[in-house]
């Protein structure tokens, strides 16, 4: 059987690294999926089909781009893709297309194709999608405390979309949960302060204006399909 590779961050206790993987909602009859860890590349060469990078945040440091290209240069593959990945301005080269065949980025006006994170392809969100909610919930990535924070990024998925569920406004410093917020027409606020021990990432200055459910879905589909009609009809 032919492979697939889905390169992601393997972060069990972080639900937006694990939910961002886009081979988890989509398979093509014939390949095999499988899903390794962005942080630890092989350390011998890797044959596969199809390698694809993403979601998450993948690439907003020197170190974290460096990592990309050893990725590419550990796995040969007959195409490389870049799916719903965050891409810090510095790093939005198009250069990237050299070594690409095709680029899916999580932020919109950007030189890529807009993609938003897979994880709109969980079906938990069609159970919560129409509650309108009450009041506010405080859920705070990890790393950057809000103060009488509910919550945390990497405290469990089901309860966090619960609590955004039945919440009308989300205040967070966390990515997935603005999307995710987002995804389920909450009104969402970023909390910002100069005592975080992480700061805000660029990527939470760079939000998406215009997003729901069903367009993210769409969008992903869209790709997927794109990926089957280039790549996969002829196989």
């Amino acid at each position: 059987m032919k492979k697939i590779i889905n390169v992601h961050r393997y972060d069990k206790k972080n639900a937006g690294d694990m939910a961002s993987a886009p081979m988890r909602y989509f398979k093509y009859y014939g390949y095999e999926n499988y899903f390794l860890d962005f942080l630890k590349p092989p350390k011998e060469i890797v044959e596969c089909d199809i390698l694809i990078i993403g979601g998450g945040g993948l690439i907003s440091t020197k170190v974290w781009f460096d990592l990309l290209y050893i990725w590419i240069n550990k796995i040969k593959a007959k195409k490389y893709i870049l799916w719903g990945v965050g891409i810090d301005k510095e790093y939005q080269l198009k250069e990237l297309y050299n070594d690409f065949n095709l680029i899916g980025c999580r932020q919109e006006n950007t030189i890529f194709t807009y993609i938003p994170c897979a994880s709109c392809m969980l079906k938990i969100f069609d159970k919560h999608i129409n509650k309108s909610g009450k009041g506010e919930v405080r859920i705070s990535h990890y790393k950057r405390m809000i103060p009488k924070s509910e919550s945390t990024n990497i405290d469990k998925f089901e309860d966090n979309i619960y609590k955004i569920s039945i919440s009308e406004k989300v205040i967070t410093t966390s990515y997935h949960i603005w999307y995710w917020a987002k995804l389920l027409d909450k009104k969402v606020e970023i909390y910002h302060s100069k005592n975080f021990e992480k700061p805000l990432a660029e990527k939470m200055y760079y939000l998406q204006t215009d997003l729901t459910l069903e367009s993210a879905r769409n969008i992903n589909i869209k790709y997927a399909n794109e990926i089957y009609n280039q790549f996969l009809t002829n196989e």
